[in-house]
C-alpha cells in the first residue's frame, strides 16, 4: 500500500492501482484538451484501454478508488449524474434515477 502527498492525503491505494491508473504527462496533456465534463471519463476510458486492450462498457469494470485517482490526476471533481435506462427511454416511459461518475 502506498500513500499519496497533495489533495490526497490521507487516500491509501495499492501499488496495482497506482501502476494501472497513472497518466502519463502527454496522456494528460491529451485529456486536458477535452471540457471539463468529459476529463474524467475521457481518462478512465483511455487507462482502461491500456490496462485491458478494449474499451470499459460498464461503470462496475472500474474500481470508485480508481476513478477518484484519475479524477485527481485530471484536477476534477467526481459528480453524481442520473442514469437513464435504455430501454424506459426507447418505449418512452419515465427513465429510472441512479448516479455515476462524470
Amino acid at each position: 500500500m502506498l500513500t499519496l502527498p497533495s489533495a490526497m492525503e490521507g487516500f491509501v491505494l495499492d501499488q496495482n492501482i497506482l501502476a494501472a491508473w497513472s497518466l502519463s504527462f502527454s496522456e494528460l496533456e491529451f485529456v486536458h484538451g477535452y471540457r471539463h465534463a468529459m476529463r474524467i471519463g475521457i481518462a478512465v476510458q483511455l487507462l482502461h484501454f491500456r490496462s485491458h486492450g478494449y474499451f470499459s462498457t460498464s461503470l462496475g469494470e472500474v474500481s470508485s478508488d480508481a476513478v477518484e485517482y484519475v479524477a485527481d490526476q485530471v484536477g476534477e471533481c467526481v459528480v453524481p449524474i442520473p442514469i437513464y435506462d435504455r430501454v424506459h427511454l426507447h418505449k418512452g416511459t419515465k427513465p429510472t434515477t441512479g448516479f455515476s461518475y462524470v
